[in-house]
């Protein structure tokens, strides 16, 4: 009978004795060592048999010499993984790696593999060809047999971008939203105002179908009471489906999935209602992790139900610290994630900051604005992935100077909306995140100018003087930016360039 293993390893005897057997009813060789929380406990029981047995309670498993040495090698990085069957060879994960980060594999005969290449999460979003103005496919679709996967594109790529494409032109993200219309074409809209609506309210959802909002998030978290929760998921169905919502973009808050509620929410809003809705908007996203896990779900309902496959979008809500650590990675997480959002609130909350009202400055903090970095890490994120970034909600929802006051900052950062709970913050907050007037004129006249000065007629020349400004290829890109804005908020300008006259 084999010893019991003593020394460093005792304190994990037990658990190897009570862990699952093979097909010859012994313990297998991973229970005693991959399974092992202690890799030196491991070691040290393979090292103390000359032929590299591992001493188990109840059954010693030989393994041979250079089986033994690479497991010890192994063991200096991780547990191994290693499954001892009747005479299966399993592979062996080497500690070594390619030069390109890809681990090389070995089963037990010593044949050396390789596995394919994996295309990193965020090469997976879509991106419009500048010479055709189509969208591309993914990355991953290209590289389909080469390892990537088969993640649908948002948009089918045969679909023509409807004017203002200025990201073929430029590169630069529009402050826009562009949605799959079911014709086949392309709708360019803003989310200059998101307006929340409890999803247990029919008298405020039936309201909020004819303000002027840009979206509409019907609520099924904080402003709904629990024990609503059920009810409210049929009344949304039924309210998406009546329509009469007209160009708004359609968007349901469900539960974050540290809750009982959230499968439940997805299933039955997308089951129900998924040919009216746009997005669904995921609270309290930590990690990217947790927006693979609704883009899983999403998937599988499409799948199911016949619906077209990727063009339910995710808005992804940022609420606390561990949130904002990994934005970046939650940007990148899926080609469906549209939004980023700052939840002022819980953010708060997490932070143990010393105020109770949200949207303003917290007591004390005199000098700066203590949300900056917030706003701006969430926009960098959100810029880098191609995505909208809006700002969370104002509560004092009577004071309508204060939230332009706090609105303000976003949008003169680049924030492309903001979270509205009141009417009567509506207009404000659609005039805010719009460009004024002089400005969209002026973006257009230097767009118009440049685009004539660049030409043959023009002269050929990078820069050239619109008045008194000088004009060149930076300036191009800024005044697209203030264009798109302007036209996807219906505005008209009221001026054109004239060539110079010679």
């Amino acid at each position: 009978m084999a010893r019991p293993a003593v020394g460093p390893s005792e304190e994990h005897a037990s658990t190897a004795a009570s862990s699952s057997r093979d097909g010859t009813g012994w313990p297998s060789l991973a229970d005693s060592v991959g399974s092992s929380s202690c890799q030196r406990c491991a070691l040290a029981a393979i090292e103390r048999s000359p032929s590299g047995a591992v001493e188990q309670p109840h059954r010693a498993a030989a393994v041979p010499h250079p089986q033994r040495e690479r497991l010890v090698l192994r063991l200096g990085v991780r547990p191994a993984q290693l499954e001892h069957g009747m005479g299966a060879a399993r592979a062996v994960r080497a500690p070594h790696r390619q030069h390109d980060g890809r681990e090389a594999v070995h089963d037990l005969a010593g044949r050396r593999q390789v596995p394919p290449p994996q295309v990193p999460p965020h090469q997976c979003r879509q991106r419009v060809d500048p010479g055709s103005g189509r969208i591309a496919l993914g990355r991953h679709q290209l590289l389909g047999e080469a390892g990537g996967h088969d993640h649908p594109t948002r948009v089918p790529p045969a679909v023509k971008v409807t004017s203002p494409n200025y990201r073929a032109v430029t590169g630069v993200t529009p402050s826009i939203s562009m949605s799959s219309a079911a014709n086949g074409s392309t709708r360019i809209r803003p989310r200059r105002s998101c307006l929340a609506v409890p999803g247990s309210s029919q008298k405020m959802i039936d309201k909020a179908r004819g303000l002027p909002a840009d979206q509409v998030f019907l609520d099924l978290e904080d402003a709904c009471a629990p024990l609503a929760k059920p009810g409210a998921r049929k009344t949304i169905v039924e309210s998406l489906n009546e329509g009469g919502w007209g160009n708004k973009l359609r968007v349901v808050r469900v539960n974050d999935w540290t809750t009982m509620w959230t499968y439940r929410d997805v299933v039955e809003v997308v089951e129900g209602a998924g040919p009216n809705l746009d997005c669904i908007m995921l609270p309290k996203v930590q990690t990217a992790e947790q927006v693979h896990a609704l883009d899983l779900l999403l998937t599988q309902i499409e799948k199911t139900m016949g619906f077209d496959v990727g063009r339910i979008g995710i808005e992804a809500q940022i609420e606390n610290a561990r949130g904002l650590v990994g934005v970046d990675a939650i940007a990148a997480a899926s080609p469906r994630v549209e939004t980023i959002i700052f939840g002022p609130a819980d953010f708060m909350a997490s932070l143990n900051m010393k105020s109770l009202i949200v949207g303003e400055q917290p007591p004390g903090y005199d000098v700066g604005d203590a949300y900056h970095y917030i706003l701006m890490r969430i926009l960098m994120a959100a810029r880098a992935n191609d995505l909208q970034a809006i700002d969370g909600p104002y509560l004092q929802i009577r004071d309508v100077d204060g939230f332009r006051r706090v609105a303000g900052r976003s949008a003169a950062l680049g924030y492309d909306g903001k979270w509205v709970l009141h009417p009567g913050q509506i207009e404000a907050c659609n005039e805010l995140y719009s460009p004024r007037q002089e400005d969209y004129d002026h973006a257009e006249l230097i767009l118009d100018a440049y685009a004539y000065y660049t030409s043959d007629q023009g002269g050929k020349r990078g820069a050239a003087m619109l008045g008194d400004e000088m004009i060149d290829e930076a300036s191009r890109k800024m005044a697209t930016v203030i264009a798109a804005k302007g036209r996807a908020a219906g505005m008209t300008r009221t001026s054109k360039f004239e060539p110079p006259q010679d």
